[in-house]
């Protein structure tokens, strides 16, 4: 653990791999709970603490774990904590809060998945996207949207625009929000780019029971 604390003072960037192996995730294995094992969040911390540059967390994995301690970062999946377990029966499939049967599980949501703001910032420490009503759109129709990606960091780089959809909140067991599309956008230090996204309504939102 000191190597890698001393290692990530004096680099440029750091690059964390934690996750698990067949010891603890397999067919014919059983996670006693959804936490990354061993010393792995002690280890995390503490070399992200110390490093001088930018820090990429690579979790290796067949299943989800609770990273909520590093959750300044951005997920492109939805996770769950770790204490989830605990609030609801192993029996649900349903993964979510049905108020009903009495069992409310808190989300762990990527934070863009409830974007309100027209800008998208690349190298800051959140991130923000536009969010687009759909209400009176019918099935035949196509909507766009456009946004800006500005780049705030010292260096050039890309990152991937994911685009979200929620279907209404009267849709009681359908998906909480899944991802529609992405682009891949370069953008240089401190510039500003635009992109557009296009989408049929029907083939882009359409829910089946």
């Amino acid at each position: 653990m000191h190597q890698a604390i001393e290692a990530a003072k004096n680099a440029e960037a750091t690059i964390i791999f934690g996750g698990l192996d067949l010891t603890i995730e397999a067919e014919s294995l059983d996670r006693e709970n959804p936490t990354l094992p061993g010393d792995q969040t002690q280890l995390i911390n503490q070399v992200a603490d110390a490093a001088k540059g930018p820090v990429t967390l690579v979790i290796m994995s067949a299943g989800g774990v609770d990273i909520s301690f590093a959750k300044r970062g951005r997920l492109p999946v939805t996770w769950y904590n770790a204490d989830y377990v605990n609030k609801l029966p192993m029996s649900s499939m349903l993964l979510r809060h049905v108020d009903s049967k009495g069992y409310p599980v808190d989300i762990k949501l990527d934070k863009r998945q409830h974007c309100r703001d027209i800008k998208y910032t690349i190298g800051a420490s959140s991130s923000k996207c536009p969010a687009v009503l759909t209400d009176d759109l019918k099935c035949n129709d196509a909507f766009e949207f456009k946004m800006g990606v500005q780049n705030v960091g010292k260096g050039d780089g890309s990152e991937a625009v994911i685009v979200y959809s929620k279907p209404p909140e009267r849709i009681a067991t359908t998906h909480i929000n899944q991802v529609i599309g992405f682009q891949r956008l370069f953008v240089a230090a401190g510039e500003y780019e635009k992109i557009k996204f296009t989408y049929n309504f029907c083939k882009s939102l359409i829910i089946v029971d």
